[in-house]
């Protein structure tokens, strides 16, 4: 720790408090104002309590962190649906081309 400790004394105490380093410490307007290496839970079981004084102001903003590491490779999708049947062939084409004519046939008996 660094820095004095400030402890509200309860109603009614003593007016000097013996810290853990063996030394006397006046409560001086309802307060103890004693370095950490004087401070010891007694304290705190006797009734005293930490302090409350104006909030401080707020420190500096801090370093923006580092990049992290790029994650790792995703995995595959599965399978769409199969598509849709497509349409039958083409259109049916036209009729053919009519034969050439059969051979004329044998004259016939005469009467």
């Amino acid at each position: 720790m660094s820095g004095n400790i400030v402890l509200k004394a309860p109603s009614g105490a003593t007016t000097t408090v013996i810290g853990a380093d063996g030394l006397a410490y006046p409560v001086t307007g309802g307060f103890l104002v004693i370095p950490p290496q004087a401070f010891h839970n007694g304290l705190l079981a006797a009734g005293f309590n930490w302090a409350n004084g104006p909030t401080g102001a707020s420190g500096p903003v801090g370093k923006t962190g580092g990049t992290g590491t790029t994650g790792g490779t995703g995995t595959t999708g599965s399978t769409g649906n199969t598509g849709n049947k497509g349409k039958s062939g083409g259109p049916t084409g036209g009729g053919g081309a009519t034969g050439p004519a059969g051979w004329t046939g044998a004259v016939g008996p005469h009467s």
